[in-house]
């Protein structure tokens, strides 16, 4: 009498995940997370789920097990994290109610920070809806102190310093005051400054990359840079900056300030272009490295 047959694939990882099938609920609770697992069979690892409502369900987790498998080889000892009531042992999300968990496992790698809602771009695919260009008004924009009172608080919770801070928005540039900021953030216990832009302005105001050159030590720039052809900015960014992008560029290299460069993905649209974005970060001496994120469904999307 033949015996159980074995499953069509290995279990790898016992975890807690959400069905992709249940509508938005309010992390409130029980009922929000479920048991699932990572597997792999067909030389890719998969996420399975046990619904109540939908049973079970899976989807693509990883395209390569053996590059999964190897990377899970890969760590380093997280710096300890003060939590802001030492008895908070709550899971997630209700742990967080009251600021960090006892159990919390990762410091602040990236302070990111909003400084305003307006933009001078109008991107169909802008995941912030950042306010029209033209609309911006001063009073609406956080203050200099708002800001640094959040980066002060952050260097104390890391024990007197902070890696790095991104200063983001909207587009950052648009604020008259935005020279000012860099240099009271820099003026703080921050190893690096990243400033989070579109570029437009760096293509065409000498004074301000005169301003960024100077500060180069502590300052550099994260770049939108989706790709080369118009057709692709036309899809993203609502106009035809591909001359605007590479000048940006150019003009950040010659004035040695450190770029990543900022790949937004969308298919069908410039995925094809990857390569090309990759080739232009490597024959750029100054370029820090290529950042490639997806497009995904929030905001105006």
């Amino acid at each position: 009498m033949p015996g159980l047959a074995p499953r069509p694939y290995l279990i790898e990882e016992y975890t807690r995940t959400v069905c992709p099938h249940c509508p938005p609920r309010p992390s409130d609770g029980d009922g929000v997370f479920m048991d699932g697992m990572l597997v792999s069979h067909d030389g890719k690892v998969w996420m399975r789920r046990f619904c109540r409502v939908h049973g079970e369900t899976e989807s693509l987790y990883e395209e390569d097990a053996t590059v999964w498998r190897t990377r899970q080889g890969w760590g380093t000892p997280t710096l300890a994290v003060t939590p802001d009531r030492a008895d908070n042992f709550a899971g997630f999300p209700l742990g967080y109610r009251d600021g960090l968990p006892a159990g919390h496992g990762q410091h602040t790698c990236i302070l990111l920070l909003n400084v305003t809602e307006h933009c001078n771009y109008s991107c169909p695919t802008c995941y912030a809806s950042a306010l029209a260009p033209g609309t911006a008004k001063e009073d609406e924009f956080p203050s200099i102190e708002q800001i640094l009172h959040t980066v002060d608080t952050m260097i104390e919770r890391e024990a007197g310093k902070l890696g790095v801070v991104m200063i983001s928005g909207g587009e950052p540039t648009i604020r008259k005051d935005i020279e000012e900021l860099l240099l009271r953030v820099m003026d703080r216990n921050v190893t690096r400054v990243m400033l989070n832009t579109n570029g437009r302005r760096i293509a065409k105001d000498d004074r301000f990359l005169k301003f960024l050159s100077d500060h180069k030590d502590k300052v550099e720039v994260y770049l939108q840079f989706d790709g080369l052809r118009p057709s692709t900015h036309l899809a993203l960014r609502g106009e035809d900056v591909s001359e605007e992008k590479p000048l940006a560029l150019c003009r950040l290299n010659e004035a040695g300030v450190y770029t990543t460069l900022v790949m937004t993905v969308c298919k069908g649209v410039n995925e094809d272009e990857v390569g090309d974005v990759l080739l232009t970060g490597m024959k750029t001496p100054r370029c820090a490295g290529v950042a490639i994120q997806p497009m995904f469904g929030s905001g105006r999307v």
